[in-house]
C-alpha cells in the first residue's frame, strides 16, 4: 500500500512575499523554494550585468549620449526580465508547501545569500567608482563657452 503525502497549500500573501524576494536579488525567491540551480543562475546573470556594463563603457572609443543609451537600456532590460521571470517562476512553483531540509531554504539562509550578493555588487561598484572614474569641477574660463565655471563632469 502506497502512502500519498498531502501537501499543504501556501497562502496568497506568502506566495507574494516569496515573489517579492526577487526585487532584492533576482532569483532569491527561487532559492527560497529550493530551486537552487535556477535561482543561482538568475542571480549570476543579474549580478554579471553591472561589470559587463562598466567594461563596455570603458572600451567605447567615443562616449556620446546616443552610444550610451543602448549600453544602459540593454542591461536594465535584462535585469527587469530577470526579476519578472523569476517572479513568474516563483508564483508557479510556490502553490504548495514542500518539506525541505537544509539551511538555504530557511529565512536566515535566504537573508545570508542576499547579504552576500549585495555585498559583492556594492564592493564592485565602489571599486569601479574609485579606480576608473573621477569627478572634476571646472575652475576657470578656459573652455568657455563649451564648459562654464563650476560645471562638473565625470571622466
Amino acid at each position: 500500500m502506497e502512502e500519498t503525502i498531502e501537501l499543504e497549500k501556501r497562502g496568497f500573501l506568502r506566495r507574494v512575499g516569496i515573489g517579492l524576494l526577487n526585487l532584492f536579488t533576482p532569483g532569491l525567491g527561487l532559492v527560497r523554494l529550493g530551486q537552487y540551480r535556477l535561482g543561482f543562475a538568475v542571480m549570476a546573470v543579474s549580478l554579471a550585468i553591472v561589470p559587463v556594463t562598466f567594461f563596455l563603457c570603458s572600451r567605447l572609443p567615443s562616449q556620446t549620449f546616443s552610444t550610451l543609451i543602448p549600453i544602459f537600456l540593454i542591461p536594465t532590460t535584462v535585469v527587469l526580465v530577470c526579476i519578472i521571470a523569476s517572479f513568474v517562476m516563483v508564483w508557479r512553483r510556490s502553490g504548495r508547501l514542500q518539506a525541505r531540509q537544509g539551511v538555504l531554504w530557511r529565512w536566515y539562509g535566504v537573508l545570508g545569500i542576499w547579504v552576500l550578493t549585495s555585498g559583492i555588487n556594492f564592493d564592485f561598484t565602489e571599486r569601479v567608482k574609485r579606480e576608473l572614474y573621477r569627478t572634476f569641477s571646472i575652475p576657470s574660463e578656459g573652455m568657455d563657452p563649451t564648459l562654464l565655471v563650476g560645471d562638473r563632469l565625470v571622466a
